[in-house]
């Protein structure tokens, strides 16, 4: 989904973004990755301020606004409070993107730990932001080419690594 062109277009994005806070929020009984941004329009005064509540575990849900007021803001916030969601199914997260904090060699496979991240166009924010682990196969993590201190991004089934890359 896009938001309006400077010109009054569709577009895919307006850049540069911007995320003005980032932190764990409760949706529905679970835990999710809340965010709040806003876009600028590089030629003209138009701005549009995003929010959004993400679950990252199966099954996954979102929770956004690209119309964010402070009263479209206490409206997510009451529907992420009052919503019961369907309990996680399967333990991995289903992508993921962070800086690569460790990887260890285990028989076949490779266990890494990533630490979460935002990454915008300007920058990569890291604030108060969890570890997690996951599990590759050697071949996968070898053909990635990725060392600790990269980006990289993660993406599972929920239940395996399915894919893994450098950022």
């Amino acid at each position: 989904m896009g938001v309006e062109s400077c010109a009054g277009e569709h577009t895919g994005y307006v850049a540069p973004e911007q995320t003005e806070q980032v932190g764990t929020r409760d949706f529905g009984g679970r835990d999710s990755e809340w965010r709040l941004w806003t876009a600028h329009c590089t030629s003209s005064p138009r701005s549009w301020r995003f929010e959004q509540y993400t679950v990252t575990t199966s099954p996954a849900w979102v929770l956004f606004s690209d119309a964010t007021s402070p009263e479209t803001s206490s409206l997510l916030a009451g529907i992420a409070t009052h919503s019961v969601l369907p309990a996680q199914n399967r333990p991995l997260r289903l992508a993921d993107r962070g800086i690569l904090r460790s990887a260890r060699q285990e028989g076949s496979s490779v266990e890494i730990t990533l630490d979460r991240v935002v990454v915008e166009h300007t920058a990569t924010l890291n604030d108060d932001s969890p570890t997690f682990a996951y599990r590759l196969t050697s071949q996968m993590f070898g053909a990635a080419g990725a060392t600790v201190g990269d980006t990289v991004e993660v993406t599972t089934d929920g239940l395996v690594t399915t894919s893994f890359r450098k950022d």
